[in-house]
This record gives structure tokens, sequence and C-alpha cells, in this order.
């Protein structure tokens, strides 16, 4: 893992970055745990190389659940 990222705001969501070019992201459930509610990995052609960053971009106060990610191929996703 590369990087790990709470959503800035409620921090109801975690979203995670690794060096096999898969990003995760994590709701937080009733039992104060995290679930994982979506994935993508390198055969959805989301980077070529490792991710290095990833971020939430804040939409207003009450919820950010839009996110980027940054990989050494020079793109963001």
């Amino acid at each position: 893992m590369t990087r790990i990222a709470f959503e800035p705001y409620a921090s109801r969501l975690v979203l995670s970055a690794s060096r096999d070019r898969k990003w995760a992201l994590y709701a937080k459930n009733e039992h104060n745990d995290y679930d994982l509610v979506a994935m993508c990995g390198a055969e959805h052609k989301g980077h070529s190389r490792i991710i290095w960053d990833c971020a939430f971009v804040p939409k207003n106060e009450s919820q950010s659940d839009q996110f980027v990610t940054v990989g050494r191929d020079k793109q963001v996703g």
C-alpha cells in the first residue's frame, strides 16, 4: 500500500492506493468498521504503473465522495 486517505469531513469513507495499481474504497458501517464498497485494478486500465497517491475531492463540508489517484505513469485517474 502506498497511501491511505480519509474523507476530510466525516471520515465515513477511506481510500487506499497500492503498488499493484489498485485502489479500494471502504465505507464505515453501523459497527464502526469499514466495508469494501468499490475496487479497481490494473485489468481496468486505471493506471499502467504504480499508484503513488490518492485524495478525496471536497464538494462541501458534509460530503466528499469523489476522489483522484496519481500514478507513476504521470496520469491522474
